[in-house]
């Protein structure tokens, strides 16, 4: 695994006047394999088939979970322009580490 990643872990807090306020917070880096085609059909957490942008394999004993999200920061060695993914669906547990199905998640004013 050439690549480096964070994980976000979600938290839902409340403000003042009640309303949910949804942030994920970044994690230490550790090493991923992320794989940018994508291109899979897979059924998300609440059952519905959604498109998978990428695919990212993480160390075995890394903790996640579907509400978590993905933040590449290195790929190959080199820093780039961090990528936030969210996770599409519970990781699968491969020969070399966990793999996970990801979606791009766009900032507010952004287009791809």
């Amino acid at each position: 695994m050439m690549d480096i990643c964070v994980i976000q872990t979600f938290t839902e807090t409340s403000d003042s006047v009640g309303q949910l306020i949804r942030t994920w917070s970044d994690g230490d880096p550790l090493i991923c394999g992320f794989d940018p085609t994508g291109g899979s059909e897979t059924r998300s957490v609440d059952k519905t088939t959604v498109k998978a942008d990428a695919t990212i394999r993480l160390p075995i004993d890394t903790a996640v979970a579907a509400t978590y999200r993905i933040k590449v920061i290195m790929r190959h060695g080199e820093a780039i322009e961090p990528v936030v993914y969210g996770i599409l669906e519970e990781p699968e547990r491969g020969p070399s580490g966990l793999v996970l199905r990801l979606e791009r998640v766009v900032p507010a004013g952004e287009t791809i």
